[in-house]
């Protein structure tokens, strides 16, 4: 459970990183630089715990998956999908692994096509398992950006409007939705 809050840590750090910096002369800019060097302390630990938990037991699979989320989360997707392929070797069905290996391909940009192939494959295993909980808008939304990318506007479409039947509040599909009517 650790790994998981740090995991949620990290996203708020690469978002409060990539919105305040350094030199920010903001009254509060002393307070956020703390908080924020306390979050990449807590990433740091995290990393090395795994790394240590994965030196000790290689096969250890929740610790691996972990490593790879961080490794995502912090925007090393050529390390994370090393990691997801390890767990996805020894898991193939894994969706927690499928899904951060998607994500990855969607984040480097110029893996389309696998994404589409990872994200389809996610989809397959979510609808035969029948899991709930389990965040299907979410799932439509990545497909529909990785048929945009790969540029199948009418797929995308689909997937986009999918997420809309799910979650009708969703901005960001309805600005791609909006973005492949307009053809932009």
């Amino acid at each position: 459970m650790k790994i998981a809050r740090y995991l949620t840590w990290m996203l708020f750090f690469n978002f409060c990183s990539a919105c305040f910096s350094a030199e920010d002369q903001a009254p509060y800019s002393v307070q956020v630089q703390e908080q924020l060097a306390d979050l990449k302390s807590r990433y740091e630990s995290s990393l090395q715990a795994c790394l240590q938990r994965l030196k000790t037991d290689p096969g250890d699979l929740p610790a691996r998956l972990a490593l790879a989320d961080l490794y995502r989360f912090a925007g090393s997707c050529d390390e994370a999908l090393a990691e997801y392929v390890k767990v996805i070797a020894l898991q193939p069905d894994n969706v927690q692994a499928l899904t951060g290996k998607g994500d990855c391909y969607l984040k480097l940009g110029y893996y389309s096509y696998r994404a589409i192939q990872t994200f389809e494959r996610v989809r397959e295993l979510v609808e035969a398992r029948k899991m709930d909980g389990f965040d299907h808008a979410q799932l439509y939304y990545k497909l529909g950006r990785a048929y945009e990318a790969a540029e199948d506007e009418k797929k995308a479409s689909e997937y986009f409007q999918r997420t809309l039947g799910i979650d009708a509040t969703n901005a960001e599909a309805r600005a791609a939705l909006g973005r492949s009517y307009y053809g932009q």
